[in-house]
């Protein structure tokens, strides 16, 4: 009956994951493949320098909170500690696989943060430990079924649940062994409402046991203004999300530019979806139009170019490809990489691209690539563009 319980708690976990953004990221029950072959954890999310090692727990309070500190909370921070010690520290090469790819070496090298969470999908209680230490291991995070749904929910892209978990995790280990009476969700609440930190009044409070402004803040602020018109401005947004799924993976090198554009946050891809729209509605209508617009994210650039349709598709494809060379070479962008998205009339035609410059670029190339920029008539009649996306647009 606990294996059934178990199994059904790990698969709801599992299905909410692949519902989301996280399904690139995330292996299910990954094995140790080429050594015991055991299930190492019950879910790994690995993205860019981060691991997430996650622990499904099915467990009933019944009112009994030191038997759940002992069937969910020990025993799933000793699991968790396990697969950490697998992952980083084995003196062998750990193998995994993700359901759409072949097997892969878990690279420890790649990641300088791991974080641990225990997720309980059994009865929904809220006054326990958010957190869980043992000496010399580092902390596991306690999240309940329905606050782990909220945080997928409302922290919508890797980017945004990092910056959570990080924040999170600071003010837990300055705050050891709490019992709150609040909710994790109004704890998300806080965060979002203060610029995406923990202010010191919310230490102050807890520390004087008065709680009663946290208590019920999610409902609040979920219902509030501000994030109604968040959600509203994040519409936009959503197009990086729908071209990932049915236009990305399905080019050639389309994993590595997915991966690139999901490292957005989701105030960036509103940004970005912003002027790939508004590059069309200008330019539409204007007979053999090229435009674009340059920027730059944790040191990537992001080129994105509007071409008119009507055009040989050999013809279009050299220009983007061009493009992102020149760019590249104009810019210099700290990883080399400059990202391309390319679309034409009416938000159809899309292109996508990811160059990365070669060490050591012959200096003949380099004399071509400016010529072409120079037929091409581009930057010698740039505007150079500055503002502010707010993340709550209602924001004064």
């Amino acid at each position: 009956m606990e294996e059934n319980k178990g199994e059904l708690a790990e698969q709801y976990v599992a299905e909410l994951i692949y519902a989301s953004y996280l399904k690139y990221w995330c292996y299910p029950n990954p094995m140790d493949i080429e050594g015991d072959y055991k299930e190492i954890c019950d879910l790994l999310i690995c993205f860019r320098e981060v691991a997430i090692i996650i622990s499904v727990k099915n467990y009933s309070f019944n009112g009994n909170y030191e038997r759940y500190k002992k069937k969910v909370v020990s025993k799933s921070t000793d699991q968790l500690n396990g697969a950490e010690r697998k992952l980083f520290f084995s003196d062998r090469e750990i193998v995994i696989q993700h359901p759409e790819r072949a097997p892969e070496v878990f690279d420890r090298r790649r990641y300088s943060k791991a974080f641990k969470i225990t997720v309980n999908a059994g009865e929904q209680f809220e006054n326990y430990a958010l957190s869980d230490e043992k000496s010399g291991k580092g902390i596991v995070s306690i999240v309940n079924k329905e606050t782990f749904e909220v945080m997928v929910a409302e922290l919508d892209t890797m980017p945004d649940l990092i910056e959570y978990l990080l924040a999170r995790e600071e003010f837990l280990l300055a705050h050891p062994k709490a019992i709150f009476n609040f909710t994790e969700k109004d704890l998300i609440a806080i965060f979002l409402m203060h610029a995406r930190i923990f202010p010191d009044k919310l230490i102050t409070s807890i520390n004087d046991t008065d709680e009663s402004a946290i208590k019920g803040l999610w409902e609040r602020y979920h219902h509030g203004r501000q994030a109604q018109s968040k959600r509203a401005a994040n519409q936009i947004s959503y197009l990086i999300d729908g071209l990932v799924e049915h236009e990305v993976l399905r080019v050639r090198n389309g994993e590595s530019i997915a991966r690139e554009l999901m490292q957005l946050s989701r105030t960036e891809r509103r940004m970005f979806s912003e002027t790939l729209v508004g590059l069309v509605h200008r330019y539409q209508y204007i007979p053999d139009a090229v435009a674009r617009s340059y920027s730059e994210f944790n040191g990537i650039g992001y080129l994105m170019m509007y071409y008119p349709l009507g055009q040989r598709s050999e013809s279009v494809d050299f220009i983007l490809q061009k493009a992102m060379e020149i760019y590249v070479h104009k810019y210099a962008p700290a990883s080399g990489k400059v990202l391309l998205l390319a679309v034409s009339a009416g938000l159809t035609g899309w292109k996508f691209g990811l160059f990365e410059a070669a060490i050591g670029v012959d200096p003949i190339a380099l004399a071509q690539l400016e010529t072409l920029a120079r037929a091409y008539g581009w930057f010698t009649d740039m505007t150079r563009t500055e503002y502010t996306e707010k993340e709550y647009p209602l924001e004064e």
